[in-house]
């Protein structure tokens, strides 16, 4: 896969949108989350995600996300939803996808510092963005949120 270079990718940022795939993988009443390492959103939980890649469809980022974030194989359930989040370096379209995780031995990349297979009593303690409890509410049931704000939004 060719990559643009760093520099050249935060111009682009600049003047367009960049649409990503997010998954949200739930079993036996919980939500996966990973917690960030990098910037955007650095240290809160979020879903796995990733760009949507040139000339990619939507299975495949599906499979690649899993797999590149993850280590695991998914199954795909629906399409979720859509949002549409404004940080303050990336606008950045969101294709959320509920997917069925194939195993749970999760292998996390380098983007990320641990995860949860997170239920309702833990998701309310947790770092969630209001983009992050507003997909768990609406996809999942688990939280209820009130309000849609889709700002940056600092660690805490």
């Amino acid at each position: 896969m060719n990559y643009i270079p760093e520099e050249q990718y935060n111009e682009i940022k600049k003047v367009l949108p960049v649409f990503r795939v997010d998954l949200v993988a739930r079993m036996d009443g919980t939500v996966l989350l990973c917690k960030r390492l990098n910037e955007p959103l650095k240290g809160m939980w979020c879903f796995p995600g990733s760009r949507l890649q040139k000339n990619e469809s939507m299975k495949d980022a599906v499979t690649r996300i899993a797999m590149s974030e993850l280590g695991i194989s998914v199954s795909m359930v629906r399409v979720a939803g859509f949002y549409n989040l404004v940080l303050s370096t990336v606008h950045t379209p969101v294709l959320i996808v509920a997917v069925k995780p194939l195993s749970i031995e999760i292998r996390l990349d380098e983007q990320h510092s641990e995860y949860r297979f997170a239920d309702k009593s833990m998701i309310t303690k947790m770092a969630l963005c209001t983009y992050v409890r507003d997909v768990i509410h609406e996809t999942t049931g688990l939280l209820h949120i009130s309000g849609k704000t889709y700002k940056e939004e600092k660690s805490r």
